[in-house]
């Protein structure tokens, strides 16, 4: 009786499996994991050289076209409009914006600078000079064009706020559609002196400022400020002169920091470093020794600089600096470099990164 009802449950179960195995095959009500796939789009800094298209979910170069830059010209900055519509190209004089569909031009302007787009695209702004200028999103018209000098520009996550580092070692806190400046910093507890801020980036909140920071001798740290209790809640040693990018996933839980130096512990080097906000600590060191090898058989390392993150914050997309003419994808949900993809020799010294939203 017992091995009957042994075989029964047996016989059950193995029938449940069959049938679950059905379902996921075949049924469109089963859960699935969404399939991330986006357009990334890679470009050079230097003019002259065609944009490649990477596609997230066929994880490979899908396509290129022409390039958008004459050549010998800079490319200062590049992305994509929040609707993934448009590319957005700077030098430092100039910007032009490009139908991705058609490859015309949408408009052009007689200024140019870093570029930062708002979180969902409301606002594009141009920065890293003598003056800031804040394009609205969706007409391409100018609504703010400010003398404020700016080494980088940075919006809050409600797009209500742009957060301004300068040459001063100030931070000024813009209120757009009230076209002020809200609150400038200028003292930061606990940090002591430095040379200048390299770039400063909000929480979710407003409260906490992640800053990079200069020092003497060519020292970098990484800070983390709170407004409210005017005081450092954590601090990293960046080991030599920093030149990487610094901005949050699309969620705004993780801090993400290029570091194409190596690291003051010695183990780490040419990384991404993820920081959660929630209990200000280093969630992950990303991409030591990542790198591939050429046709010579030597090492290419990736000095990561300007990168991107999937809406869905399955991917981070890092483009090479220093003419390592490299660019990875790491996949999020293990912290790891998936892919180290070749570019062609001579592609440029700065590999500039955009994504295209759906």
């Amino acid at each position: 009786m017992a091995g009957s009802r042994a075989f029964g449950i047996a016989s059950l179960y193995f029938l449940c499996m069959i049938i679950l195995a059905g379902c996921c095959d075949d049924c469109p009500e089963c859960p699935r994991e969404p399939v991330s796939d986006f357009d990334i789009y890679i470009i050079s800094s230097e003019g002259g050289h065609p944009i490649y298209i990477y596609n997230t979910d066929q994880q490979e170069i899908i396509d290129s076209i022409p390039s958008l830059v004459s050549t010998g010209s800079q490319l200062l900055d590049m992305d994509i409009s929040g609707d993934g519509t448009a590319l957005l190209l700077s030098t430092q004089d100039n910007a032009t914006i490009v139908a991705i569909s058609s490859l015309d031009t949408i408009a052009q302007f007689d200024f140019g600078g870093k570029i930062e787009v708002s979180r969902t695209g409301k606002y594009i702004a141009f920065g890293g000079s003598d003056s800031l200028h804040i394009l609205d999103g969706a007409t391409l018209s100018l609504i703010t064009d400010t003398s404020i000098a700016n080494r980088t520009v940075k919006f809050s996550h409600d797009e209500s706020l742009c957060y301004i580092t300068d040459s001063s070692n100030s931070v000024y806190i813009y209120d757009i559609v009230g076209d002020s400046v809200y609150q400038t910093l200028t003292d930061f507890n606990g940090i002591g002196q430095f040379d200048f801020i390299v770039d400063a980036v909000p929480d979710i909140s407003g409260d906490k400022l992640i800053l990079i920071t200069m020092h003497p001798e060519h020292e970098s740290w990484l800070f983390d400020y709170s407004l409210s209790e005017d005081t450092i809640t954590f601090r990293r040693w960046l080991n030599g002169y920093s030149i990487g990018e610094i901005r949050s996933t699309t969620d705004a839980e993780l801090i993400i920091v290029t570091d194409p130096n190596q690291a003051g512990d010695g183990a780490n080097y040419n990384h991404l470093i993820y920081i959660d906000m929630d209990v200000d600590q280093i969630q992950a060191f990303v991409g030591p020794g990542a790198y591939i090898q050429d046709s010579a058989m030597s090492a290419r390392y990736l000095y990561p600089g300007d990168f991107v993150s999937t809406p869905d914050d399955r991917y981070t997309i890092v483009g090479g600096i220093r003419g390592c003419e490299l660019f990875g994808i790491i996949d999020n949900t293990e912290q790891i470099f998936s892919q180290i993809i070749s570019l062609p020799s001579g592609y440029g010294e700065k590999v500039f990164i955009g994504c295209a939203k759906k």
